[in-house]
């Protein structure tokens, strides 16, 4: 928010749009605020790319349940990953809780969704050989040592767990296509950790909007 001729009145404004169930899109939030489009879009990235570096700095631990995924490629399966086609992985685990009331031991549940940089990818699964190199971005690391491959220790030893994750990738790729017909490659992460963003302030009982300012002020954003 630092060097911004927006006024802190429309930032908080946007930043109520953006929390509210399904988010906002540039055009909406255009519209709504009175500004330019080009106006729009810097905060709405501003704002994600914090959510993004708050999530960065979130390593699971414990027992981690993971899925893989495909998003975009024109739909359909082969088994051979199409050149367009973006291989994601939904990752459910605890860290430890950032709520300043909560005793330091607490620890609080989420979930992650991140794309799989393609050199780890053969076809369309991920080799347990190379899931710590993926995994070790994302774990703490004395559980990547005890889970070295959890998708495969996932999809065989807890269905259910896999069908919950298979069901969270399903919703967030319905939201990318419906709200916002489909996201580039290099912005899709970006939106990728704005819908786990509001997905864990919902489990952990959270104000998505408090927790978004929070993350905006402390980034200078």
């Amino acid at each position: 928010m630092e060097h911004s001729r927006l006024s802190l009145e429309q930032w908080r404004s946007a930043l109520q749009f953006m929390t509210q169930p399904g988010g906002v899109t540039a055009v909406q939030l255009q519209r709504s605020l009175g500004i330019s489009y080009k106006s729009a879009w810097y905060m709405l990235k501003r704002a994600r790319l914090a959510i993004s570096m708050v999530d960065m700095e979130q390593r699971l631990c414990g027992f981690i349940t993971a899925g893989l995924d495909f998003y975009g490629g024109g739909g359909g399966r082969s088994y051979y990953r199409k050149p367009r086609e973006h291989s994601i992985v939904a990752l459910q685990g605890v860290v430890a809780s950032q709520d300043s009331s909560s005793s330091p031991a607490s620890e609080t549940d989420i979930v992650k969704l991140k794309i799989v940089n393609p050199a780890l990818m053969v076809n369309r699964r991920m080799p347990a050989v190379l899931q710590p190199f993926f995994f070790r971005q994302h774990l703490e690391p004395h559980d990547l040592v005890l889970h070295p491959a959890p998708l495969a220790v996932g999809m065989a030893s807890d269905t259910t767990a896999c069908q919950s994750m298979q069901r969270f990738i399903y919703y967030a790729k319905q939201w990318i296509d419906v709200t916002f017909h489909g996201i580039g490659a290099k912005y899709l992460q970006l939106y990728w950790d704005e819908y786990c963003f509001r997905e864990n302030c919902q489990r952990q009982g959270r104000s998505p909007l408090r927790a978004l300012a929070s993350a905006c002020s402390q980034r200078c954003l």
